[in-house]
């Protein structure tokens, strides 16, 4: 089915002009600041949106800070209707974002209504959360300084993962308007696309103009930094990573005593699903010697199941993922699958792509890049799976028979805060996690 007119589609996700949009959201510029989006399946024109300069940044978190006078005097009980109000004001726009989800933000349909029912789920969970931390905020005592003094923050900082853009916007804002603070949220300018649709709803829910805010910026951290100067705090989020410079990867393990069949379909999953754009992509995997001849069985069916619908949203990711295969092979690591890069002429979905790292492992070999990636790793030792892993990203998944309480000890010693056991690692924080740490 052909994707709706784009005055009609705009129409049905904002429910006004796109100007009054914009600047309900807090986004205005000069028309030379202006840049298009374009449907990455359509290759049409569906709007044109502002860069958000320093100024205008500064600006949409003073408007953020006025907005909290009236929301923040909002009791819990009079706020806490707001967020099925906005589920239900988002339910109307559902078959909009849908189309918005896949031509703008790349997902495959599978992906893009499997986001919308994460969004759903993660809007009733907050909701939820938001009544059980709802601790009151204490006045200092009046023997400790003012100087010392702790303050409530009042505008909070979030971004958006383009790979989650609905449920990592949700995760980033509700903890803090949930709790009668304001938010200003920092997209890039595809993510702003959905962005805008759900702050239209929430101001059709409610939430007074200026409480949250959008923020676009194009591949720099001056934006990020001034937002980070100017509001009180950052939300607490999974990964505040930045798709253009990512973290160092994360890692799925099978270990000796694992299961290889569901560790290879924790890999199509973890690293070839959303074409491997989530931050909690685990691109490194590590397999024991004895379990590799189980798992590669397992994993080439599974990845002949496998089939790709999600894109990569910018044509350099897909020259970074040929160009990366390439220099791998160049330095010695052997292909397991290769994939077929698309055509010029054809949306950027690229095939997932298998490696055997070289018998003297990684260190050799470039960083994966942000694409539907697994470099495999053998392994004879743990030791050797921890030595990895201490040298990789936040995200660690472990696929094993021991049990957790011997285990643990070996892994407290890692960096990563995200550690999933028998299961591939998920993005996002529990929203008890991000309601709790939020203005402590």
């Amino acid at each position: 089915m052909p994707p709706p007119p784009t005055d009609v589609l705009v129409r049905a996700l904002l429910h006004a002009p796109l100007p009054h949009a914009l600047a309900a959201s807090g986004l205005t510029g000069p028309p030379d600041t202006h840049l298009p989006v374009i449907g990455i399946f359509s290759r049409r024109p569906l709007l044109s949106l502002p860069l958000s300069s320093p100024d205008g940044a500064r600006v949409a978190v003073r408007a953020a800070r006025e907005a909290a006078q009236t929301w923040g005097a909002l009791s819990h009980t009079q706020r806490a209707p707001w967020s099925f109000r906005l589920q239900r004001a988002l339910a109307v726009r559902h078959a909009a974002l849908l189309t918005v989800l896949q031509d703008v933000s790349g997902l495959g349909p599978a992906d893009a209504e499997a986001e919308l029912r994460s969004a759903r789920a993660t809007l009733l969970r907050h909701a939820v959360a938001a009544g059980t931390h709802r601790a009151p905020w204490r006045r200092p005592r009046s023997d400790t300084p003012s100087s010392h003094a702790p303050q409530r923050p009042v505008v909070v900082m979030s971004h958006v993962d383009g790979a989650r853009p609905l449920v990592s916007l949700l995760e980033g804002a509700l903890p803090a308007l949930l709790k009668g603070m304001t938010v200003v949220s920092e997209t890039d300018h595809r993510t702003a696309v959905p962005t805008l649709a759900v702050l239209a709803a929430a101001r059709e829910a409610g939430l007074p103009q200026g409480g949250w805010a959008v923020a676009v910026d194009r591949r720099t951290a001056d934006l990020r930094c001034v937002l980070a100067e100017h509001a009180d705090e950052v939300s607490p989020q999974c990964c505040a990573w930045d798709p253009w410079r990512p973290p160092p990867p994360g890692l799925l393990v099978l270990r000796h005593d694992g299961d290889a069949r569901a560790a290879a379909r924790a890999t199509v999953r973890s690293c070839f699903a959303r074409a491997g754009r989530r931050c909690a992509a685990t691109p490194l995997v590590a397999v024991h010697d004895t379990r590799l001849t189980a798992f590669l069985d397992h994993l080439t069916r599974e990845t002949a199941r496998f089939r790709p619908a999600t894109a990569l949203p910018h044509r350099q990711w897909h020259t970074r993922l040929s160009e990366w295969t390439e220099a791998a092979l160049g330095a010695g690591a052997r292909p397991v699958r290769t994939g077929t890069p698309p055509g010029r002429a054809r949306p950027p979905v690229p095939d997932p792509i298998v490696l055997m790292a070289p018998p003297h492992g990684v260190e050799d070999l470039p960083r994966p890049p942000l694409g539907p990636v697994a470099l495999l790793v053998r392994f004879s030792a743990w030791a050797e799976a921890l030595h990895l892993a201490r040298r990789t990203g936040p995200h660690l998944g472990v696929f094993t028979r021991t049990r957790l309480a011997q285990l643990s000890p070996q892994l407290a010693g890692l960096a990563s805060p995200h550690i999933q056991l028998n299961a591939a690692p998920d993005a996002g924080l529990p929203p008890g996690m991000a309601h709790a740490g939020l203005g402590m």
